[in-house]
């Protein structure tokens, strides 16, 4: 195994002397595959063999023609989990009638297609109704979904996301442009973090269903939860030739090399790493992870690179530690991962698992948890969520768990806020609102509204008005937005009463009232409360601060308000805020960084396409990250 054997006898090739392995590494002409002689392959087997084939060989009707002559090439790459597919049937043709030209026809067994409908949750569980691509033209469907990259720093906007992805519904008429429909959802998915769905979400397909377009991010994500030799499995279903821009089979051989490294074959590995750099379609740090994993080198591993899973499995293989700071620059689909990772230092543990929670990828009560082991392992003072989570375990009175909440809140940017709030849901939940209260009574109607418990935000506003009158016409304004329901507290909506309020504060010419006033208005507008026209004057949203969408987002937006489609309607949401940083970072604009007639846009075609619930947890977050942040 150590080293080739020639097939004609001769003593085997061995490397100049004294030159080192880096050395042969480094220098194309001095690379095991330009020194190997004789044939060799590595790639995997297409499928498996049909039965009654001798030694595992398709008829000889059916076999591929010998293009290594009389030399049987030697196979580097490991099978992984073999994939059962049906044995192969030739077509039947049945010849024209004499002087009937043209009723000849061909019978062949149809191949079997995946139920690109399929999902994980549906109405009862949370998710979209089943009828929600119901009217819409499948091209668009496909433009759409391939055009979503991960989603902001948003939990409202990474929830709709994920349930948009997941859930069961019929599938949209219309011509395709050949995508997979299913294929476009776990990449997306895969994309923005969610590597568990896509792990569940490919496991409802048969093996023997998966095309490259579904097994690529199947594996990817295999590789982020752990599952390295389920990854291997799916090397069958990736092509096995291509060019290297192919963007399935370059995977392939990365992937490759990883199950070589696996399966003990260091040799085969590193032809394959070599493969990769000829090409030069890999990235120096899979260079460097893959050639250690083979027993290679240590080359050293650069720290300016986007980390994948793909990195993170060879990291493993190779036994490389992760260097501290590493949350900064890896995937979504990581994060979870990492928060979960007790090699890593707390402190990085806690921003992965942050950095997760702000994307939708970790529920509440995984940051709790995680919180919760930060204090048992006597990380809590770095990090002021961690001992504000401390106190509300240990405190014996309300005065000192609001308190201590309330003042780790003052420190958190407010971007964070619909992220790690959930996390104290209960305790804020259990504290009444009385007047012994009353110096926090404004952060907790807003974190109550942000966790859509609007009843219990409303009761906050009586004890508010006596300590912060000046907060009262925007607390109500958020209670309204977060919920239809009548408020206790709020007074009936007038829009005559509603125009002097607004006049009261725009008369101090606060240019930052100016523009959440306009925030408010436009979401009060675009759930159907009535606002005063003689309002809109005061507002020009070309002079507005904040991101305008484009003409082409903001019509996409219309047509799917006025068809009242709700997959469309979302899909052109995500759309329009779906970005990655020209840097290469990850996505951090979100909905309070638009304009109020951009936000009001998204607001209207969620709530008209039957999306209320999604459009007032995206607008209440909008609202308070625009009342405490910049500008």
């Amino acid at each position: 195994m150590a080293q080739p054997v020639p097939l004609d006898g001769s003593p085997p090739a061995t490397p100049p002397p004294g030159q080192s392995l880096t050395e042969q590494l480094l220098d194309p002409n001095q690379t095991p595959l330009a020194r190997s002689d004789g044939p060799r392959s590595l790639l995997p087997p297409s499928g498996a063999a049909s039965p009654g084939a001798q030694d595992g060989a398709l008829p000889p009707e059916l076999a591929a023609p010998e293009v290594f002559g009389d030399s049987t090439p030697d196979v580097f790459f490991p099978s992984g989990e073999r994939v059962v597919v049906p044995p192969v049937q030739r077509s039947q043709s049945l010849a024209a009638r004499p002087g009937e030209e043209g009723t000849g026809i061909e019978v062949s067994r149809l191949s079997s297609v995946a139920d690109e409908g399929i999902g994980l949750i549906g109405p009862v569980e949370g998710g979209l109704s089943p009828m929600l691509w119901a009217g819409s033209r499948r091209l668009i469907v496909e433009d759409g979904l391939a055009a979503l990259t991960p989603p902001p720093r948003s939990a409202a906007i990474g929830n709709l996301f994920r349930r948009l992805l997941i859930s069961r519904g019929d599938l949209p008429q219309g011509a395709s442009g050949g995508r997979s429909i299913l294929g476009l959802r776990l990449a997306a998915l895969y994309g923005a973090g969610f590597g568990l769905d896509v792990d569940r979400l490919a496991g409802l397909v048969p093996a023997g269903d998966l095309a490259a377009q579904t097994a690529t991010p199947a594996a990817k994500a295999a590789l982020s939860l752990d599952l390295t030799d389920k990854a291997c499995g799916y090397l069958t279903r990736l092509p096995t030739e291509g060019d290297a821009g192919n963007d399935y089979a370059r995977f392939a051989l990365e992937l490759g090399a990883l199950c070589q490294a696996r399966a003990g074959m260091d040799i085969a590995a590193l032809l394959s790493v070599d493969l990769v750099r000829e090409y030069e379609v890999g990235d120096t740090a899979f260079v460097a992870l893959a050639t250690r994993a083979a027993g290679g080198p240590a080359l050293d591993v650069p720290d300016d690179e986007i980390f994948s899973s793909l990195h993170l499995a060879l990291a493993r293989e190779a036994g490389v530690p992760l260097e501290a700071g590493i949350v900064a620059r890896v995937e979504p689909a990581l994060l979870t991962p990492l928060a979960n990772d007790k090699g890593l230092p707390w402190e990085d543990r806690l921003d992965a698992a942050e950095a997760a929670a702000a994307r939708s990828l970790l529920s509440a009560r995984d940051l709790a948890e995680i919180y919760r082991q930060a204090i048992v392992a006597g990380a809590g003072d770095s990090n002021p969520r961690v001992s504000a989570f401390a106190v509300s375990l240990e405190a014996p009175d309300q005065t000192t768990r609001l308190g201590a909440i309330a003042s780790a809140f003052d420190e958190t940017p407010v971007d964070l806020w619909p992220a790690t709030l959930p996390a104290f849901a209960g305790s804020l939940r259990a504290i009444a609102p009385t007047m012994a209260h009353a110096d926090n009574s404004v952060f907790m109607t807003e974190a109550l509204a942000l966790l859509g418990d609007a009843a219990r935000a409303d009761g906050w506003i009586g004890i508010a008005t006596t300590t912060e009158p000046g907060e009262i016409a925007r607390l109500e304004t958020l209670v309204r937005i977060a919920t239809p329901a009548q408020s206790s507290f709020v007074l009936p909506w007038n829009p005559d009463v509603a125009l002097r309020s607004i006049e009261v504060r725009l008369g101090e010419d606060d240019r930052e009232a100016k523009w959440l006033t306009a925030f408010e208005m436009q979401a009060l507008a675009s759930l159907g409360v009535p606002v005063p026209q003689v309002v809109w004057a005061q507002f020009d949203d070309a002079e507005m601060p904040g991101v305008r969408l484009d003409e082409q987002a903001l019509r996409a937006l219309r047509i799917a308000a006025q068809d009242r489609r709700a997959g469309e309607a979302a899909l052109a949401t995500l759309t329009a805020l779906s970005s990655i940083e020209s840097d290469g970072a990850l996505a951090q604009t979100g909905p309070a960084d638009l304009t109020p007639g951009s936000l009001a846009a998204i607001i209207t075609a969620l709530v008209r396409s039957g999306l209320e619930e999604d459009a007032r947890r995206i607008a209440v977050e909008a609202l308070i990250v625009r009342a405490h942040g910049e500008g």
